[in-house]
């Protein structure tokens, strides 16, 4: 029982490194029941059994406490907010932002980011448009939708991951195609046609830039501990761990994109 969280209040006041230990716990103790194998005396099944039990238990209390620290954020932290228009893209402050949102997304191997994520709210991200060719990220500044389409009768669910919201999958459904217009880092406005998995990253920023997460009402069925995935290990990105709007953030935003 060492290996499970003490209860899902205290979960709920966890930080980062908590959460890491808690998954590690989890899925460690996991794996060294289902390493005897399927096969075994009696006793060995019911004590596979119950391990798979305390798993779905510790699963099911982290899940609620992602959810209530979601909740819990402050109306003044930048992962609630409605991110204001970049005035200038082709500004040496602009170009500087853009700089640090695509070290920081390289450095952590995500698709995306956002920059209300790093502690700047203003209506950009960058964003990878064609994962599928491993493209290099893209600046997208002052973003729309203009048209959405599906290529069934309804949108897509897909798991997503997020680095505001560490150490969970999130099944999420979106448009499976997009069409967008933004600003590039030229500052010319653009149009482009998405779909698949570059469509639902460029989605899961918009809703950043909205004020919203992934994991904003999905039923707990859909949100998943994951130990596999890795935990952000940048503290530059603003997760639901941190209750203040910047808390943790180190780096310089300039001035003019606060």
């Amino acid at each position: 029982d060492e290996w499970l969280p003490r209860s899902a209040a205290a979960c709920t006041h966890t930080n980062r490194s908590m959460l890491q230990r808690v998954l590690g716990r989890i899925w460690g103790g996991a794996s060294r029941t289902a390493g005897k194998g399927a096969a075994g005396t009696a006793a060995e099944t019911e004590a596979r059994v119950a391990a798979e039990a305390k798993v779905l238990k510790a699963s099911n209390e982290l899940t609620k406490s992602a959810k209530k620290l979601a909740g819990r954020l402050p109306r003044t932290s930048l992962l609630r907010g409605r991110a204001r228009v970049v005035p200038n893209v082709v500004s040496s402050d602009a170009r500087e932002l853009f700089s640090t949102l695509k070290r920081i997304a390289q450095r952590e191997s995500v698709l995306s980011l956002s920059a209300p994520q790093v502690g700047s709210p203003v209506r950009a991200f960058v964003a990878n448009l064609d994962p599928d060719a491993g493209a290099e990220l893209s600046v997208i500044a002052n973003p729309k939708i203009v048209k959405r389409s599906n290529k069934g009768p309804k949108p897509t669910v897909a798991a997503e991951f997020c680095a505001s919201v560490p150490g969970f999958s999130v099944n999420v459904s979106r448009f499976d195609a997009v069409t967008v217009e933004f600003e590039n880092e030229q500052g010319k406005r653009v149009r482009h046609d998405l779909e698949g998995l570059a469509a639902r990253c460029f989605q899961h920023e918009m809703d950043h830039l909205e004020g919203r997460l992934h994991i904003d009402g999905v039923p707990d069925s859909a949100i998943v501990p994951r130990n596999d995935m890795g935990l952000v290990r940048d503290d530059d990105i603003i997760t639901i761990f941190d209750k203040k709007k910047s808390a943790k953030k180190r780096i310089n935003i300039p001035k003019s994109l606060r």
